[in-house]
């Protein structure tokens, strides 16, 4: 059973306004947390840092699909 919960808001940071959040839950029952930030680079597209508690970090930038169907 997996579960998690996160909690987050918006900061003023010097290159504008970004969503931070910390996460906790759990992988295939082992305890995992961690935190998250992201912002809008530009329209339909987001950059931001993923990291986990204790563990490694990620960069990421993630573009809004196109659903066309």
């Amino acid at each position: 059973m997996h579960y998690g919960e996160l909690d987050g808001r918006v900061v003023d940071c010097v290159d504008g306004k970004r969503f931070e959040f910390t996460w906790e839950g759990n992988d295939e029952c082992d305890p995992a947390s961690g935190n998250v930030w992201f912002r809008m680079k530009e329209k339909d597209v987001v950059e931001g840092e993923f990291q986990i508690h204790s563990g490694e970090s990620s960069t990421f930038k993630a573009r809004r699909a196109n659903n066309k169907n």
